[in-house]
């Protein structure tokens, strides 16, 4: 359970940056929030609300944000159109022929385990976050019945390997926990760049 707000996971992750990683927020581009009409219409168009935390970051945050794992920000905008191109391939069977998941080892604990849905894209995960391979990072809106609405997962497009379930139950968790590796020095910066790794 996260012990901050949103506003303030943001407020301090600046803060931080600006202190450790300056040129990264110089030189990239800030990150313009969705406006309430524009959430209220993805919210509309996914056919279901989003988590209040999640809605707040995209309605609040306003810079490149380098999450774990070499991912990174991803902007309301950017995020909206890639997940309406995956909507658009799934209604055009771009995922038709594709291994089982069940299949998959990788995946097992979340398909199994009946956290995840058994489905190469669904409709109610929404992107925030990609890496340079294209994976992405999603809040499921629509988990299985041991799963947790707002639960995080990744979508592995460049491994074949396809969605799986991660430790975070909540957008605020996720967020959470860059922000205490920045607090607990548990990064590097590379090429002027904030590099978290689980691990470290």
């Amino acid at each position: 359970m996260s012990k901050r707000t949103i506003r303030e996971i943001l407020a301090e992750t600046k803060i931080l940056y600006k202190f450790h990683v300056p040129d990264m927020l110089e030189q990239k581009l800030p990150v313009t929030p969705l406006s309430e009409a524009e959430l209220s219409l993805w919210e509309a168009e996914a056919n279901a609300p989003f988590p209040p935390d999640f809605r707040s970051y995209l309605g609040l945050c306003n810079f490149f944000i380098q999450f774990e794992s070499h991912f990174s920000t991803l902007s309301g905008k950017e995020a909206h159109q890639i997940w309406k191109k995956l909507n658009e391939d799934l209604k055009m069977g771009k995922f038709a022929g594709l291994a089982d998941l069940n299949e998959i080892e990788f995946n097992n604990y979340g398909i199994q385990e009946k956290k995840i849905r058994n489905t190469w894209w669904h409709p109610k995960w929404i992107p925030f976050a990609r890496d340079t391979h294209g994976n992405l990072k999603c809040v499921d809106l629509d988990p299985q019945r041991q799963g947790v609405k707002g639960q995080i997962l990744e979508m592995n497009f460049k491994d074949g390997i396809g969605p799986y379930i991660t430790d975070f139950e909540s957008f605020s968790d996720y967020l959470e926990f860059q922000l205490d590796c920045l607090i607990d020095h548990r990064y590097q910066v590379i090429n002027g760049e904030v590099s978290i790794e689980e691990g470290i």
